[in-house]
C-alpha cells in the first residue's frame, strides 16, 4: 500500500522543508525511501514492532538498544482508512523532533490517500474504456466471462435487463448538450450504463429490471421526457430505441439495432415512430415497432427470389405496379378501405375494385386472413426492390 514510488514523490514534494534525516518504512518494516540511500531495503525492526502492535508511535535515544535497523528518534504509524499502512521515522532527539514527526506523518498519510485516490480513478477509468470498448465492438468467445469481470469491478449488475437508447442531439457552435444529457441520463439509477459517443450523441442502457414487464416502453418514456424536455425546440432530437437484453455479450447486437434505425433514417428510409412521445423537434423510434423492416433488411433478396419466383412469373409490369400501390396503401392504414382511397385520391367502390382484381390474380384475401396479409407484406417488398 505505501510504496517506494510513492515515497518518493513525498519525499520530493517535502524534503527541503524536512531539517531531519528521514526514513519511510512499508508495511513489512522494510524501509523504501529515506535521506540515506545506503539504509534502503534494511529491515527496521521497531518500524515492524509498530505495525505488529498497538502502539502508534515509539521513542529511541542513544541508550536504546537491541532494535535491528533503528537509528536514535522517533518514529510514527503511518495510517490509511484506520489502518496501519507503514511507519515513518525521523533520527535526532526525540524530544526535539516529536512534535515536528506529527506534522509529517499527517503530511505522508494525505500524500497516500490523494495518490491512491488518483490511481484508484485511472485505474477505473482504464476499466470503464475497456468494458465499453468490449461492451459494442468485441464479439469473442471470451466476452461474457470478461464483460461479467469487467462490470463487476465497475460496480454493474450483469444480469438486469436493459435496452440500449442512442440519443443524437445535433451539436453547433454556440450549443453542445453532449455534457448535459450524459449528467441528466446518468443521474435517475446508478444501473444504468451511459456512454459518450462522439459530440451531440449519448448511449444508455437503461435499467428495466424495476419496472412492470407489460410497460417497459412507459418507463423508457417517463425516463426521457424530463431530459428531452430541456432541450430547445429548435433542435431536433432523434432517439432509437434498440432491443432489450439480459446477457452483456448481447449489448452489442442491442446496439446495433439503434445503428440500424439511424441507417434507415439517414437513407430516408420512413419509419414507424412512437406515437406516445413525439414532437415537432423530438421524434423517437424503436426497434421492436420496425422489426418487419429490419427482417426484410437482413435478408438476402435471392431468398425472396426462391420463395416469389414462381408467382411473379405470371404477373406483368403493370399488374406489379398496380399491386404495390394498392397493397402498400392498404398496409399504410391497416386495411381500412376509406382511408386508402382517400389517400390514393379515388373512389372508395374503385379500390375495392382493384383490390378484388388482386385478390382473385392470387388467389389469397389479407383482409380476412393474418397470414395472407403477411405473405402479402413481403411480397410488396419484394416486387418494390430493383432488380426482383
Amino acid at each position: 500500500m505505501l510504496t517506494s514510488e510513492l515515497a518518493d514523490v513525498f519525499l520530493k514534494r517535502y524534503m527541503q522543508y524536512i531539517p531531519y534525516q528521514i526514513h519511510i518504512m512499508n508495511d513489512k518494516g522494510i524501509i523504501i525511501a529515506g535521506s540515506e540511500k545506503s539504509k534502503i531495503g534494511i529491515f527496521s525492526e521497531l518500524a515492524y514492532k509498530i505495525l505488529k502492535t498497538d502502539n502508534l508511535m515509539i521513542l529511541t535515544d542513544n541508550d536504546t538498544d537491541g532494535y535491528l535497523g533503528t537509528r536514535y528518534g522517533v518514529y510514527s504509524a503511518v495510517l490509511y482508512k484506520g489502518e496501519k499502512a507503514g511507519v515513518v521515522g525521523l533520527t535526532g532527539n526525540p524530544y526535539e523532533v516529536r512534535d515536528m514527526i506529527s506534522l509529517i506523518r499527517v503530511a505522508l498519510e494525505q500524500t497516500l490517500e490523494y495518490e491512491l485516490a488518483r490511481k484508484d480513478v485511472d485505474y477505473r477509468g482504464n476499466l470503464r474504456t475497456q468494458f465499453i470498448h468490449m461492451l459494442l465492438y468485441e464479439d469473442t468467445i471470451h466476452t461474457q466471462s470478461e464483460l461479467s469481470f469487467l462490470a463487476s469491478q465497475l460496480g454493474y449488475a450483469t444480469d438486469l435487463l436493459r435496452v440500449p437508447i442512442l440519443i443524437n442531439c445535433p451539436m453547433s457552435e454556440s450549443n453542445d448538450y453532449t455534457a448535459h444529457l450524459m449528467e441528466r441520463c446518468g443521474s435517475t439509477d446508478p444501473q444504468d450504463i451511459v456512454i459518450k459517443m462522439t459530440t451531440g450523441q449519448v448511449l444508455v442502457f437503461k435499467n428495466l429490471e424495476a419496472s412492470d414487464s407489460e410497460a417497459h416502453r412507459g418507463t423508457i418514456m417517463s425516463y426521457l421526457k424530463p431530459i428531452l424536455d430541456e432541450i430547445p425546440s429548435d433542435i431536433p432530437v432523434r432517439v432509437l430505441i434498440g432491443s432489450y437484453q439480459k446477457r452483456l455479450s448481447y449489448y452489442r447486437s442491442a446496439y446495433h439495432h439503434c445503428l440500424w434505425l439511424q441507417n434507415q433514417l439517414n437513407d430516408n428510409i420512413n419509419l414507424a415512430a412512437a406515437d406516445n412521445y413525439n414532437s415537432g423537434h423530438i421524434k423517437v423510434y424503436c426497434f421492436y415497432d420496425n422489426i418487419g423492416r429490419y427482417i426484410k433488411d437482413i435478408t438476402p433478396l435471392i431468398e425472396f427470389h426462391r420463395i416469389y419466383n414462381g408467382i411473379v412469373a405470371d404477373i406483368d409490369d403493370e399488374m406489379t405496379q398496380r399491386i404495390i400501390e394498392t397493397i402498400e396503401t392498404l398496409q399504410k392504414h391497416n386495411y381500412n378501405m376509406n382511408s386508402a382511397s382517400k389517400d390514393l385520391n379515388i373512389h372508395k367502390n374503385t379500390l375495392i375494385f382493384r383490390f378484388n382484381k388482386i385478390k382473385n390474380a392470387l388467389h389469397i384475401n389479407p383482409v380476412q386472413n393474418a397470414a395472407e396479409r403477411e405473405f402479402m407484406e413481403y411480397f410488396c417488398y419484394y416486387l418494390s426492390t430493383p432488380q426482383h
